[in-house]
C-alpha cells in the first residue's frame, strides 16, 4: 500500500515536485503522513476517492481500486484511518493505525455505526487540526 501511495504522490507532481514523508506516534497510534505539492484532488471529485472502480484516468489505465483497496486495509483490518485533504499545492494522505489492537480480531468491532466507519475514511476538512496532526515533540 505504502509503494502505489508514494508513486501516485509522485506521479501528481510530474516528478518535478516535492514529496514528504511523515511517521509519528499520538494518542496509542502511528500517524504516517504522505505530502504532495502537486495541482491538488478537485473539490468534485474528492467525496468519490474511495469508491471502487473510481479513476481519474481513461480507459485501460489503472482499475481504479487503489484508495478502495487501501481503504479496507486500514479501515477493516486494522481499526485505522483513511484521510485526504487536498488543496492546489499540496494533497495529504494520513493513515492512522492504533499501535495495538484490541482482542484478535482485526475486523471492524461489531456495533460500530455507519457514521464511526465513515469517520475513519474521510476528507479532512478545511482548517481542521485533528489531535493526531501534532508534530512529534
Amino acid at each position: 500500500m505504502w509503494t502505489k501511495r508514494i508513486d501516485k504522490a509522485r506521479e501528481a507532481t510530474e516528478g518535478h515536485g516535492e514529496l514528504s514523508l511523515r511517521a509519528y506516534t499520538a494518542d496509542s497510534t502511528v500517524v504516517v503522513e504522505i505530502i504532495d505539492d502537486g495541482p491538488g484532488i478537485p473539490p468534485e471529485i474528492q467525496p468519490r476517492i474511495f469508491e471502487p472502480f473510481f479513476s481519474t484516468k481513461g480507459p485501460g489505465v489503472g482499475a481504479g481500486l487503489g484508495l478502495h483497496i487501501a481503504y479496507n486495509i486500514v479501515v477493516h483490518r486494522h481499526r485505522g484511518q483513511i484521510q485526504v485533504a487536498s488543496v492546489p499545492g499540496e494533497t495529504r494522505l494520513r493513515v492512522v493505525l492504533p499501535i495495538r489492537l484490541a482482542g484478535s480480531d482485526a475486523g471492524v468491532a461489531q456495533g460500530d455505526s455507519q457514521e464511526a466507519r465513515n469517520q475513519r475514511g474521510r476528507m479532512i476538512q478545511e482548517g481542521e487540526v485533528a489531535p493526531d496532526t501534532r508534530s512529534p515533540e
